[in-house]
């Protein structure tokens, strides 16, 4: 049936391309142990997101393979009191197991889970070790919070982050679709940030699903043998709707295009007996 046919040409385009819609992942999901916490992972790039937000670095050292370490990381960070203690800081997480070892020794990094606390130049702090209990960790992060250096000067990016942020939220208060796009499409090209990198991909893979559904819903009319006409050309009118808010490279618009196309073609004669 030509149903199957147009959802097949819709879920050709790859739905996974979607999820990160341009905005750069970490090879290793470590979601979980973030507790919702913006971390960079990777010192390298925590270094530049440091640099990027004007804050000096905290590093929590975890593991892969380490039990404790995941439930610390799950636990703790979900912690409203931790995070308010720790606001002064930039969140980078690195993996102990693949550290440098002078480095973690720095940190005073001997077990995981470690969380080091650094100045600017990253001259140690303070530092949390091992797999403590809330509060002892409550503790600690208020030590690090009164040592906390005072903020340098963030990146110029930084500063245009807030109102590219409103924009964004005035465009989803507005259900413009395009506008919101645009507005990511600008957070995303400032790559650091992480708090408001983590939101724009949440963002961007609401509008992705919620665009995905829409054409989901609209693919049944072209099979309905009973609608009319003036409904298939409305339904139509949807899909390019779709594809000029999304467009072009979006895998939205991309799945709307190839729609309208399965849409639109002659079915295959029947062959002869």
């Amino acid at each position: 049936m030509r149903t199957l046919q147009i959802a097949a040409a819709v879920l050709a385009v790859p739905f996974f391309l979607a999820a990160t819609a341009g905005f750069p992942a970490a090879e290793t999901d470590w979601t979980k142990q973030m507790g919702g916490l913006p971390f960079v992972v990777g010192m390298e790039r925590g270094r530049d997101e440091a640099k990027f937000t004007g804050l000096p670095p905290m590093v929590f050292f975890t593991s892969g393979t380490d039990p404790d370490s995941a439930r610390f990381g799950a636990a703790m960070w979900k912690d409203d009191d931790v995070r308010a203690k720790v606001a002064g800081y930039t969140p980078i997480l690195v993996d102990w197991d693949t550290a440098d070892e002078a480095f973690r020794k720095k940190c005073h990094a001997d077990v995981v889970p470690t969380v080091a606390w650094l100045k600017h130049d990253e001259t140690w702090i303070w530092a949390c070790i091992g797999n403590a209990p809330a509060d002892i960790f409550r503790k600690e992060c208020e030590i690090a919070r009164k040592a906390c250096p005072k903020p340098n000067e963030p990146a110029a990016g930084m500063k245009l982050l807030p109102d590219l942020q409103k924009q964004f939220d005035d465009a989803a208060a507005a259900k413009d679709v395009k506008a919101q796009l645009a507005a990511l499409g600008e957070i995303r090209k400032l790559r650091f940030g992480e708090s408001f990198q983590t939101a724009a991909r949440a963002a961007d893979e609401r509008l992705t699903k919620e665009g995905m559904d829409a054409i989901a819903a609209i693919v049944p009319v072209f099979e309905d043998k009973k609608a009319p006409a003036a409904k298939k050309a409305e339904a139509k009118k949807s899909l390019e709707k779709l594809a000029d808010d999304y467009g072009p490279d979006h895998p939205v618009a991309k799945a709307a295009r190839a729609a309208i196309e399965a849409a639109s073609a002659k079915p295959a004669p029947k062959p002869k007996k």
